[in-house]
């Protein structure tokens, strides 16, 4: 174990931070967002998800989303508050949504 944390402080492992890169008109790839992986669902370590976008309806998804033909197939943006992030989820998959974005603003 002492060997072990040794070679660890000599050769600290790297860390790959999850991002987010929006490839559509008007931002074509220009700005790239930081992620911070749910903690349920399937790891998006392996897979990536490409899909369009498309703002829920309501947009803090604390209830069904009213926009569902919109939003099956596509990933669901959604406005944090009010309610909590497995159930902001769940109204985006009951909606058929493939992932969901949460945005502060």
């Amino acid at each position: 174990m002492i060997e072990f944390a040794k070679n660890l402080e000599k050769n600290p492992p790297i860390r790959v931070d999850p991002l987010i890169q929006l490839v559509s008109d008007p931002i074509f790839g220009r700005e790239i967002f930081k992620a911070s992986p749910a903690q349920f669902g399937p790891s998006l370590e392996t897979e990536e998800v490409i899909s369009e976008v498309v703002f829920a309806e309501p947009n803090v998804a604390c209830s069904p989303l009213t926009n569902s033909e919109e939003i099956l197939g596509k990933i669901a943006v959604i406005r944090r508050g009010e309610c909590m992030f497995q159930e902001k989820a769940r109204y985006a998959q009951e909606a058929g949504a493939v992932g969901v974005i949460v945005i502060v603003r």
